[in-house]
């Protein structure tokens, strides 16, 4: 027969009263494990904690009562993985930035039809956003697709954490963390470019543009790693040329683009970032021309029918969004680089002698 002095009594008394403190140390524990690992056997937990078997068996009953164990028998003890109650859907997409009454929104509902969803356009100033986020994101709907200007989505951005659903942001800050239409295809749109250029003979591809805006300093970075790696000793001067102008005065792009062409040796070709440059550039040298234009052409309007570009116009931009945000709302997450907007190469009648697509 076994006696228990008095302390000995105290002393399992005081441990079995720790197996509340005990499943808490386990319940922290199983957060830092992998799904469906087993957790360790009482006596490795006894040792680790500094007290009996007992207690530890206890503080297991006790997490299993709560439904945070599951006791198995002789496999062991093992975490109880919650499931995230499933968020019943709506089937409403809302569009932010779109008026109800465009052929854009006309569009959106076509595409939309053939699908289980259907817009809501929230046609209102960007400012009521920024004013009052809260407006939109409480929103019953599966999804948000905005479509609001580049500068304005700057100050958004800060909300953007809040959103606790899908969403597809068009046009935003070069932010990694953001999908976007625009510069998912930056890369693929010059690559097919400038691909273009050296298979119609160009051996000197030039690049101008205007010196980026502040907070777009990547934009540099990104366009001479771009020409670097795509055309090596191909590029004329061994780097792009950021001028320092806008838009509204262009003077010193028109100076610095005549010094290029009056060069002894020019080059075959003189590409763009820029729009308005390169619809400069086709205005001020009409065919037929001894150089190739070429452009990235980023703008709500269709590029003109003689540029050869690299483009996406509004219906390829709302396709593709939408496209992303019903496979988000779906579960997909895949890496944003798997989200790749399209881009299509415009070549001109007079220099369709490659083909791309």
């Amino acid at each position: 027969m076994l006696f228990y002095t008095a302390e000995r009594i105290k002393s399992v008394n005081f441990m079995l009263k720790r197996y509340p403190e005990i499943a808490e140390k386990i319940t922290a524990m199983m957060a830092d494990m992998p799904p469906e690992k087993r957790l360790p056997g009482s006596a490795v937990l006894a040792e680790r904690f500094g007290v009996n078997q007992r207690t530890v068996m206890k503080a297991f009953h006790l997490l299993a009562e709560k439904n945070l164990v599951a006791i198995r028998g002789t496999k062991g003890i093992f975490p109880v993985r919650k499931r995230e109650p499933e968020r019943k859907h709506s089937g409403i997409i809302a569009i932010v930035g779109v008026s109800s009454n465009t052929e854009l929104a006309s569009f959106i509902r076509k595409k939309l039809a053939s699908s289980e969803f259907h817009p809501v356009f929230l046609d209102f100033a960007p400012e009521v956003f920024e004013e009052n986020p809260a407006f939109v994101l409480n929103f019953p709907v599966d999804g948000f697709l905005f479509r609001f200007s580049r500068n304005f989505n700057l100050r958004i951005e800060k909300h953007l954490s809040n959103i606790h659903m899908p969403f597809v942001l068009l046009n935003p800050h070069d932010q990694e963390e953001f999908a976007d239409s625009s510069m998912n295809d930056f890369q693929n749109g010059w690559k097919m470019l400038l691909e273009h250029l050296v298979k119609q003979g160009c051996r000197q591809i030039a690049f101008v543009d205007k010196k980026s805006a502040p907070g777009y300093e990547n934009y540099e970075e990104h366009i001479q790693h771009i020409f670097s790696e795509q055309l090596g000793h191909r590029l004329f001067g061994g780097k792009c040329f950021f001028i320092d102008c806008d838009n509204e005065s262009a003077e010193l792009f028109n100076i610095f683009v005549d010094k290029l062409l009056k060069l002894e040796n020019p080059p075959d070709a003189i590409v763009t970032g820029n729009g308005y440059f390169a619809t400069f550039l086709l205005y001020k040298f009409p065919e037929p021309r001894h150089f190739h234009i070429g452009a990235s052409w980023d703008n709500n309007r269709l590029p003109p029918s003689n540029l050869l570009c690299a483009f996406h116009d509004n219906y390829d931009r709302a396709n593709w969004a939408l496209d992303q945000l019903i496979l988000r709302i779906s579960g997909d997450s895949r890496p944003l680089e798997h989200h790749v907007s399209p881009v299509r190469l415009q070549i001109p009648d007079n220099n369709k002698n490659q083909v791309l697509n």
